[in-house]
């Protein structure tokens, strides 16, 4: 079993597989702007703390997906406190999972995650690769594991501390101080199979049922011939940044 999963880790994170430069055919999506009040953000941080309009690239109309999602010269001002506890509510088509935010481990990393919440990026994206056992992943609007949101972040890679069990939240990356959006929830304990090269930022503490249906549902190969396309659509609705309890 050890041996089926390295070698999906190999398929599934190296940087050929995980990118956010690429372009794919997928679903045309609104373009979110900001999210709308009313979602509980923690310390009142709104789209506009993290980057001024001048940061935003430009839509390419005559970009088929790239430009149907936004995206940012750079990363976003430090708007988070890092002395705060934030937990990201995940609302799916399948039900709704909890996570524990690490901005003490991660905090440039949960710093752009809840920015690009905020701005509504992750609002009707997909899981685009899942495999049971192993993990779920997702991030990414054009559903084809190559978008991203046009800026880059450092690793915070994780200490002897912190290691990938299952309910992990991680970035996927393309190589060193390559995150983007992207990022996997590990599925089941792959602390032996995954080298300490992907930055671990949050923790599920509720819904490992909706986890479980996510990960267990059927899969086709995707264009490379990973058995790791979803069949159905299983789609982030929305999410929501809170102060933890």
């Amino acid at each position: 079993m050890a041996i089926v999963i390295a070698v999906l880790v190999v398929l599934l994170l190296n940087p050929e597989q995980v990118n956010e430069n690429g372009n794919g055919n997928g679903a045309d999506l609104e373009v979110p702007s900001t999210l709308e009040s009313g979602t509980p953000v923690a310390g009142q941080i709104v789209a506009d703390d993290c980057w001024s309009e001048d940061d935003r690239i430009a839509l390419d109309e005559d970009a088929e997906i790239v430009g149907l999602y936004p995206q940012w010269e750079r990363p976003p001002e430090m708007v988070i406190d890092e002395g705060a506890s934030y937990q990201a509510i995940v609302t799916t088509n399948k039900g709704e999972m909890t996570f524990n935010l690490n901005s003490e481990a991660a905090p440039g990393t949960v710093n752009a995650f809840v920015c690009l919440v905020v701005n509504g990026y992750y609002e009707i994206t997909p899981f685009h690769r899942v495999i049971a056992g192993f993990m779920v992943q997702g991030g990414d609007p054009t559903g084809t594991g190559g978008g991203g949101p046009g800026f880059q972040t450092e690793d915070e890679l994780p200490g002897d501390d912190l290691n990938y069990t299952r309910g992990t939240l991680a970035m996927a990356n393309a190589g060193p101080n390559t995150q983007g959006s992207q990022f996997f929830i590990v599925h089941e304990d792959s602390s032996d199979a995954l080298q300490r090269l992907y930055t671990i930022f949050g923790r599920l503490v509720e819904g490992e049922d909706v986890l479980d249906d996510i990960a267990d549902s059927a899969v086709v190969p995707n264009q490379g011939g990973e058995p790791s396309r979803p069949v159905e659509f299983l789609v982030i609705e929305e999410i929501a940044i809170a102060v933890a309890p």
